[in-house]
Protein backbone atom coordinates (compact mmCIF):
# COMPACT_ATOMS: atom_id res chain seq x y z
CA UNK A 1 0.00 0.00 0.00
CA UNK A 2 1.54 3.46 -1.09
CA UNK A 3 1.69 6.35 1.28
CA UNK A 4 -0.83 8.78 1.42
CA UNK A 5 -0.23 12.15 0.17
CA UNK A 6 -1.45 15.58 0.79
CA UNK A 7 -4.40 15.37 -2.40
CA UNK A 8 -5.25 11.61 -0.69
CA UNK A 9 -6.07 13.21 2.41
CA UNK A 10 -7.96 16.54 1.17
CA UNK A 11 -10.22 13.83 -1.22
CA UNK A 12 -10.88 12.14 1.68
CA UNK A 13 -12.06 15.02 3.94
CA UNK A 14 -14.05 15.97 1.19
CA UNK A 15 -15.64 12.12 1.22
CA UNK A 16 -15.99 12.72 4.78
CA UNK A 17 -17.29 15.87 4.76
CA UNK A 18 -19.94 15.31 1.91
CA UNK A 19 -21.27 12.10 4.67
CA UNK A 20 -21.49 14.27 7.06
CA UNK A 21 -23.00 17.38 5.57
CA UNK A 22 -26.12 15.23 4.26
CA UNK A 23 -26.63 13.43 7.33
CA UNK A 24 -26.36 16.96 9.31
CA UNK A 25 -29.48 18.06 6.56
CA UNK A 26 -31.52 15.40 7.13
CA UNK A 27 -31.28 15.43 10.92
CA UNK A 28 -31.87 19.13 11.37
CA UNK A 29 -33.54 19.94 7.92
CA UNK A 30 -36.47 22.10 9.15
CA UNK A 31 -33.56 24.52 10.10
CA UNK A 32 -32.00 24.08 6.80
CA UNK A 33 -34.89 24.53 5.08
CA UNK A 34 -35.44 27.48 6.79
CA UNK A 35 -31.83 28.77 6.31
CA UNK A 36 -32.38 28.48 2.73
CA UNK A 37 -35.55 30.55 2.71
CA UNK A 38 -37.75 27.71 1.62
CA UNK A 39 -41.65 27.25 2.32
CA UNK A 40 -41.61 24.03 4.59
CA UNK A 41 -44.21 21.65 3.48
CA UNK A 42 -44.34 17.66 3.86
CA UNK A 43 -43.44 17.85 0.17
CA UNK A 44 -40.26 20.40 0.48
CA UNK A 45 -39.43 18.25 3.37
CA UNK A 46 -39.36 14.80 1.66
CA UNK A 47 -37.39 15.88 -1.10
CA UNK A 48 -35.11 17.58 0.58
CA UNK A 49 -34.38 14.69 2.83
CA UNK A 50 -34.30 12.92 -0.04
CA UNK A 51 -31.38 14.54 -1.76
CA UNK A 52 -29.60 15.04 1.69
CA UNK A 53 -29.52 10.95 1.60
CA UNK A 54 -28.14 11.31 -1.53
CA UNK A 55 -25.38 13.53 -1.43
CA UNK A 56 -24.89 11.50 2.20
CA UNK A 57 -24.39 8.01 0.17
CA UNK A 58 -21.93 9.94 -3.11
CA UNK A 59 -19.75 10.60 0.23
CA UNK A 60 -19.40 7.66 1.45
CA UNK A 61 -19.23 5.81 -2.06
CA UNK A 62 -16.43 8.37 -2.48
CA UNK A 63 -15.18 7.29 0.75
CA UNK A 64 -15.10 3.59 0.54
CA UNK A 65 -13.67 4.24 -3.17
CA UNK A 66 -10.22 5.69 -1.85
CA UNK A 67 -10.18 3.64 1.56
CA UNK A 68 -9.73 0.83 -0.78
CA UNK A 69 -6.71 -1.12 -1.76
CA UNK A 70 -7.56 -0.93 -5.32
CA UNK A 71 -9.60 1.99 -5.37
CA UNK A 72 -12.36 2.50 -7.90
CA UNK A 73 -11.60 5.17 -9.81
CA UNK A 74 -15.11 6.00 -11.64
CA UNK A 75 -16.96 6.49 -8.28
CA UNK A 76 -14.60 9.02 -8.08
CA UNK A 77 -15.38 10.30 -11.40
CA UNK A 78 -19.04 10.33 -10.55
CA UNK A 79 -18.80 11.81 -6.94
CA UNK A 80 -17.29 14.29 -8.87
CA UNK A 81 -19.90 14.52 -11.30
CA UNK A 82 -22.37 14.68 -8.99
CA UNK A 83 -20.63 17.90 -6.97
CA UNK A 84 -20.35 19.93 -9.64
CA UNK A 85 -24.40 18.95 -10.63
CA UNK A 86 -25.28 19.38 -6.97
CA UNK A 87 -23.38 22.86 -7.01
CA UNK A 88 -24.80 23.90 -10.25
CA UNK A 89 -28.33 23.08 -9.51
CA UNK A 90 -27.65 25.20 -5.94
CA UNK A 91 -26.34 27.62 -7.77
CA UNK A 92 -29.51 27.81 -10.56
CA UNK A 93 -31.86 27.73 -7.62
CA UNK A 94 -30.49 31.01 -5.82
CA UNK A 95 -29.97 32.62 -9.00
CA UNK A 96 -33.58 32.12 -9.77
CA UNK A 97 -34.72 32.96 -6.21
CA UNK A 98 -35.89 29.46 -5.33
CA UNK A 99 -33.99 29.69 -2.23
CA UNK A 100 -31.44 32.03 -0.59
CA UNK A 101 -28.39 33.32 -1.85
CA UNK A 102 -26.36 32.36 0.92
CA UNK A 103 -27.06 28.96 -0.50
CA UNK A 104 -23.95 30.48 -2.87
CA UNK A 105 -21.68 29.53 -0.09
CA UNK A 106 -22.29 25.79 0.18
CA UNK A 107 -22.69 25.85 -3.87
CA UNK A 108 -19.08 27.46 -4.18
CA UNK A 109 -17.85 25.13 -2.19
CA UNK A 110 -19.16 21.28 -3.67
CA UNK A 111 -18.19 23.01 -6.94
CA UNK A 112 -14.54 23.61 -5.83
CA UNK A 113 -14.86 20.29 -4.40
CA UNK A 114 -16.05 18.77 -7.23
CA UNK A 115 -13.09 20.06 -9.53
CA UNK A 116 -10.85 19.03 -6.97
CA UNK A 117 -12.16 15.22 -6.62
CA UNK A 118 -12.26 15.58 -11.03
CA UNK A 119 -8.91 16.05 -11.08
CA UNK A 120 -7.66 13.69 -8.26
CA UNK A 121 -9.58 11.44 -10.58
CA UNK A 122 -7.54 12.05 -13.54
CA UNK A 123 -5.00 11.68 -11.93
CA UNK A 124 -5.23 8.26 -10.46
CA UNK A 125 -6.87 6.64 -13.26
CA UNK A 126 -5.88 3.80 -14.48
Amino acid sequence: MRKKNLMDWVALAIAVITILSGLAQIVAHRAVLSMLQVTISPETVYLFIVISLHTSLFGAALLHALLLRQRQTVIVFWASVQKVIGAAAVFGAALNGIIARSALLAAGYDFLAGIFIFGYWIIIRD
